[in-house]
């Protein structure tokens, strides 16, 4: 009797680990329909001050910085429900679809993050407690896709007129402990253009899955972004990207240490 009863837990269990909800997917943040949240913009009267923020969804803050005074800007993450489409840019304004992302829907339910990359500052996101993330969905902003399907002034098309240049454009995610020592790094391309086959190449217009279990338990990830379309202040290439849908960890330790209660009870 007492063994079914430790079966029972384990199904139970398995199942719950399963079903389990998403660590954060950042729709337990209000927002209106097609709108977005960029940050508090208080005037405190210093253009280099910014405010910190913190978008909190499930088991997890996305850190947010905000500044109002002069030319009002944001740093880190934002918040987003904008699902504009090339079809809604309108040339010379592409700036606008900053907030939007190019798969054209969030990966689950209607709101994502938004992250934006200004020089040294990086968005972070960070754990309630410290564990480890089995991954989550990053996608294209439509500003940044756009931008790199067409160039501008400031940036080039890539793969360039002949199709040729080996260009792209990737996300790397540092994980970091409770007394902040890294755990490593992964990198994830949201554009490639370097192979041999030039129909190969791609500018990503879909939510891909990214696991991050190889970074082992963290409190805090950091993305920052790399490009081959470089200049003297930096990245060309607009530095935005979209996730959604952070997975936690499977429950395997849990069930692994129910089944050795299993096996020490039939040895009884």
């Amino acid at each position: 009797m007492k063994t079914l009863n430790v079966l029972c837990v384990i199904f139970v269990l398995s199942a719950t680990c399963f079903a389990s909800t998403d660590l954060a997917n950042l729709d337990d943040y209000a927002l209106s329909p097609d709108s977005h949240f960029s940050g508090n913009y208080t005037m405190d009267g210093d253009d280099f001050s910014y405010d910190t923020t913190y978008i909190n969804s499930g088991g997890a803050s996305f850190v947010n910085h905000s500044n109002g005074d002069g030319w009002p800007s944001w740093k880190g993450f934002s918040v987003s429900n904008e699902t504009h489409t090339f079809a809604d840019v309108q040339p010379g304004n592409e700036f606008a679809q900053q907030y939007s992302v190019h798969a054209g829907s969030a990966h689950s339910g209607d709101n994502f993050g938004v992250g934006y990359m200004s020089g040294a500052s990086l968005p972070e996101m960070i754990l309630n407690s410290e564990m480890v993330v089995d991954g989550l969905h990053l996608a294209n902003v439509t500003y940044t896709a756009y931008d790199m399907t067409n160039g501008s002034g400031f940036s080039k098309k890539f793969g360039g007129e002949s199709g040729e240049d080996e260009d792209w454009l990737k996300v790397v995610m540092e994980g970091f402990d409770g007394n902040g020592a890294s755990t490593g790094t992964e990198e994830f391309y949201l554009a490639d253009f370097r192979f041999a086959d030039n129909t190969e190449d791609y500018i990503l217009d879909t939510w891909e899955y990214v696991d991050l279990t190889g970074l082992g338990a963290v409190k805090s990830v950091v993305f920052s972004l790399e490009s081959s379309d470089v200049g003297d202040w930096g990245i060309n290439t607009p530095t935005y990207f979209a996730v959604d849908t952070v997975v936690p960890e499977p429950c395997t330790v849990a069930l692994l240490g129910l089944g050795s209660l299993l096996l020490r009870r039939r040895r009884g």
